[in-house]
């Protein structure tokens, strides 16, 4: 046999480690956000998502360890797993756009919590699946070509290559590919990187000439032809149908698209509708009420919404000044580009200030004060969108109003009949706005308006005084006028509302975004009960309850450990996935409230992450290496220092989210908050591989390490797949951010105490 030398093997099962976690962590950030578009983004979405993503891989990862001793040739099943890894991304984003058009649902109609978990499980299964296999794969290679004598190429050397391949992917994520590249060109740039490497484990010269010209050829010809242009356009197209699409770009926050029908444009943020032109009754009805309500509004503060039309609104009260705050400055290029003039010149009146950043954050920093603050987004669907209708805003929002000045938002309602998932949803923002201002009114109508100032007898329901200041201030309107006024604020609506307010709601915070829970509880009812029942089943849980199943789940294991003494170690390798998944995601969630562009900065969050994962892989190695018959008492520690850092979580949260009102460079905080995920990277780093020693340690397969490193891996996974579903969707709205760190501090103590059993 034509065995390569033990340094070139070496080598390449390095490279081959480095390309998967590259390959991972790009797919999985172009994944996600391809099928946040698809979902609306919110986070039962996200949710779904990771946990069928982790879920696959630890199937295959699992199933490659029992299937792999019935094959043989392993170098050429993992080029060929590869090959089929690059060539499967593109076909698996098309799938992404085409599946609303394939299954026959319009853009813009919601999709069950069923149907979303069953697209991304079939989507995400063929490439997960050969990710998760792609692991004992390369562990299975390292101790074929390791020479009798010679120190194996072990699981922790390629979960280390792994780690520190998805930092690159990360960074270069972050800071190149997609701010300047779309989804497809970033696919055809990662085909061609793993074509070369391929390439280049071609033993014939000759032929590894051709095949490592051929990628060059291929890349230059498809990148410079536009086909990748086209087609990117075609997918657009498909997935909006019947919309036309006008234009379709990406950028660092997601994905802008804007569609027009007749003479009417619309623009999706992330598939979410941001505004449509021609929609003049939404657009009269999000400013005027407000705007009417102050004595002499001068001074407007506007977040979101302005160029599809309530610019346009405002700009009728001729001495005002508007500071317009948009995230995403495509938004406001798409809008200048295409839409009519009267919208492009109410973004370029000189009245009116465009400032692009995150409207919170302006919020929190801004020193200049209003006499009207609009919040012009969607409904709280997400924790991005819930941070404008928490505590925390609401008193961030006092401190910029003038005395008398008024906030106001919108919400969907209904018009006459008020479910009890409905009347909870506005229970709590009402209840919440309470804690904060001295007076609030809410408009009945299909969206409730919600208005609140800190002076009393500012606000009215009295339709007679505005619409004698709608007539002394000339404001020319069709809707929001002395015919309909009267009739959305009729005594018998209010006198409705009014009744559902007697009883009090859960206040919404940052930290436990009960708001974005309600409102998805409410979207659910539009398809079966199911989640509301569950919801209704768990909305009692506390962290005692959770207490009392760890405990006996701890019982159990302490028994069952008497004939399976590696139980503890495979149940703390899961139970620091599980820990993993749940870290970025508090991580994610904190990150979001207080600087409000996680999205942006998904990709280097996750790089963080995995940067602190290969520092532990190394660290971990010189121990095995160095420590071996003390790395039970070193695997504990480790343990023990995990648990002491979970219960430091909230306390930190906290530091952060006091710094974030001070003086200190966004920057500065964004870059010493991700320093966190390094953190708790290196505790994942450190005990994958000495747990897979420990374990091994004890097998009596001893020449089979690569089958306990799938096995591992696969546990790890899995425990993360679960932490995944179970928080982004239940533990951290009903708990809290601060309860969920607590609950897996507890969590991870039991673990170190099955530790100490061995």
């Amino acid at each position: 046999m034509n065995t390569p030398p033990f340094h070139h093997a070496k080598r390449d099962i390095q490279i081959f480690a480095f390309l998967l976690g590259f390959l991972s962590l790009i797919s999985q950030v172009i994944l996600l956000r391809e099928l946040s578009v698809v979902f609306y983004g919110n986070e039962i979405s996200y949710a779904i998502i990771l946990a069928s993503w982790l879920f696959w891989i630890a199937v295959g990862s699992q199933a490659a360890s029992v299937l792999l001793k019935y094959f043989h040739q392993t170098q050429r099943i993992l080029n060929t797993v590869f090959m089929i890894l690059s060539i499967l991304l593109p076909i698996l984003i098309t799938a992404c756009r085409i599946v609303r058009s394939i299954l026959q649902i319009q853009s813009g109609e919601m999709l069950s919590i069923a149907f979303m978990s069953g697209i991304a499980f079939v989507i995400l299964a063929p490439l997960t699946l050969l990710l998760g296999a792609s692991f004992p794969l390369m562990c299975r290679l390292g101790e074929e070509n390791t020479p009798f004598g010679k120190e194996t190429v072990s699981s922790g050397q390629i979960y280390l290559w792994e780690s520190v391949g998805a930092v690159f992917g990360g960074l270069l994520l972050n800071f190149i590919l997609l701010p300047n590249f779309t989804a497809f060109e970033i696919t055809a740039i990662t085909l061609f990187v793993i074509l070369c490497r391929t390439a280049l484990s071609v033993k014939n010269k000759k032929t590894r000439i051709f095949w490592g010209g051929l990628p060059v050829v291929l890349f230059l010809v498809v990148i410079l032809s536009g086909s990748v242009e086209r087609y990117d356009r075609w997918t657009r197209q498909k997935q909006f149908a019947p919309l036309a699409v006008v234009t379709s770009q990406d950028s660092i926050y997601g994905n802008i698209t804007l569609t027009r029908t007749a003479d009417s444009y619309s623009l999706f943020e992330n598939g979410l509708l941001s505004y449509s032109t021609k929609d003049d009754f939404s657009s009269e009805e999000n400013v005027h009420y407000a705007l009417l309500s102050h004595p002499h509004p001068k001074r407007i503060l506007l977040i979101g919404g302005g160029a599809g039309g309530s610019l346009k609104e405002i700009l009728k009260y001729g001495d005002v000044k508007i500071d317009y705050v948009e995230l995403d400055p495509k938004v406001i290029a798409v809008s200048f580009h295409y839409l009519p003039a009267p919208y492009v010149k109410a973004i370029r009146d000189p009245r009116v200030r465009v400032i692009y950043t995150d409207g919170r954050l302006f919020v929190k920093r801004n020193t200049a004060h209003y006499d009207i603050v609009l919040v012009n987004l969607s409904d709280p669907t997400t924790a991005l969108i819930n941070r404008y209708y928490t505590l925390e805003f609401f008193k961030e929002v006092r401190k910029i109003l003038n005395p008398g000045g008024i906030l106001s938002f919108g919400v969907t309602s209904s018009e006459n009949y008020y479910s009890e998932e409905l009347k909870e949803f506005l229970r709590s923002i009402h209840s919440t706005l309470d804690q904060v201002f001295r007076d609030s009114k809410v408009l009945p109508g299909d969206r409730n308006i919600f208005l609140a100032s800190n002076q009393p007898h500012i606000l009215t329901y009295d339709s007679r005084i505005l619409i004698e200041r709608l007539k002394e201030r000339k404001i020319s309107t069709q809707f929001v006028r002395e015919y309909y006024i009267p009739y959305r604020l009729s005594e018998e609506r209010i006198a409705g509302l009014k009744n559902i307010f007697k009883k009090d709601g859960p206040v919404n915070t940052d930290l436990k975004p009960v708001v974005y829970l309600f409102d998805t509880v409410l979207w659910s009812t539009h398809f079966n009960q199911t989640f509301k029942k569950a919801f209704g089943a768990l909305r009692n849980l506390t962290l005692f309850h959770l207490e009392i199943m760890m405990g006996a789940l701890w019982i159990l294991i302490v028994i069952l450990q008497k004939k399976n003494p590696k139980l503890s170690l495979g149940f703390s390798i899961a139970v620091t996935g599980f820990w993993g998944i749940i870290f970025q995601v508090m991580i994610i969630l904190t990150f979001q409230s207080l600087y409000g562009y996680a999205y942006e900065r998904i990709g280097l969050i996750m790089a963080s992450f995995m940067l602190g994962l290969a520092l532990g892989s190394l660290w971990a190695r010189k121990l095995i290496k160095h420590c071996e018959t003390h790395l039970l008492p070193i695997y504990r520690k480790t343990q023990a220092a995990l648990c002491v850092f979970t219960f430091l979580l909230p306390v930190v949260f906290e530091i952060f989210s006091r710094m974030s009102t001070g003086d200190i460079s966004p920057d500065v905080l964004t870059y010493g908050f991700l320093i966190l995920p390094v953190i708790a990277g290196l505790f994942g780093g450190l005990q994958y591989p000495i747990g897979t020693f420990l374990c091994h340690r004890q097998s009596s397969a001893a020449s089979e390490e690569w089958k306990t490193a799938g096995n591992f891996y696969a546990l790890d996974v899995f425990g993360a797949s679960f932490g995944a579903l179970l928080t982004g969707a239940i533990l951290i709205p009903l708990l809290g951010i601060n309860a969920v760190a607590v609950f897996c501090g507890l969590l991870n103590t039991a673990v170190l105490g099955l530790l100490f059993l061995l």
